[in-house]
């Protein structure tokens, strides 16, 4: 039987703390290589970040410069638009005014032509018109007026006599009413013109009274000369 052998091993202390120095060492090498990198990353992606935001801001205000300029654009054309309509609306109110004018004065002149001027149709006394206006405070009165004229024929001054009847409807009856029972004004009613006269009276209406038409009668004091006499309806001025 073979005796057991003895080994004697050398430790080296030395040895062995070197070698963890080193590898402490490489450690703490790769360690900081490894955080220099993710600074030098981090550090890149913040000034992209920046960079882009800057950007980003910068297109934000250029936007919103331009949205207060077209508001203020807008504004500037409402106003204008405003000051256009009312512009527009001024002149077609004048415009209005002028045709009313224009009318008003032909009609005139063709009333004077009528009178003085030679031309077709019956001369002398004449019923030129009878109007109707009711009263802005009292819907019961209203105000006749009967417009005379001589035409063609002015030698002589024409007088006479009128006589003024309103006919309508009182209920279911047919009812004629004479202009002296409707006023309190007490002057005859009589004319006495060359070329044209005006006569007016102002009506006060009895209730439940609807005028339908108005008939006038003139009553010449000339020897020879027949009445004249017109029927006209009785309608609110257009308004």
């Amino acid at each position: 039987m073979s005796e057991p052998r003895l080994v004697v091993t050398t430790q080296e202390p030395g040895r062995r703390r070197r070698a963890f120095l080193i590898i402490a060492l490489l450690a703490a090498v790769a360690a900081w290589g490894l955080f220099a990198a993710g600074q030098r990353t981090g550090g890149y992606r913040h000034g992209a970040a920046n960079d882009a935001r800057g950007a980003l801001e910068d297109e934000l205000a250029a936007v919103t410069g331009e949205n207060e300029r077209l508001r203020s654009e807008l504004a500037e054309v409402r106003t204008s638009a405003e000051v256009n309509e009312q512009a527009r609306q001024l002149l077609k109110d004048d415009l209005a005014d002028l045709q009313s004018q224009v009318a008003e004065l032909n009609g005139e002149l063709d009333f004077y032509r009528d009178i003085m001027g030679p031309g077709e149709g019956p001369e002398g006394l004449q019923i030129r018109s009878v109007d109707m206006e009711p009263s802005a405070l009292n819907p019961a009165r209203w105000r006749v007026q009967v417009v005379l004229t001589q035409v063609r024929k002015h030698d002589r001054r024409a007088t006479g006599s009128m006589s003024i009847i309103v006919e309508g409807r009182q209920g279911a009856d047919t009812v004629r009413l004479n202009v002296e029972d409707l006023t309190d004004q007490e002057d005859d009613l009589v004319y006495g013109f060359r070329y044209f006269q005006t006569i007016e009276r102002n009506l006060d209406l009895p209730d439940g009274f609807a005028p339908q038409r108005v008939v006038v009668t003139l009553k010449p004091r000339e020897k020879g000369t027949d009445p004249v006499t017109g029927s006209y309806e009785w309608r609110r001025p257009e308004s």
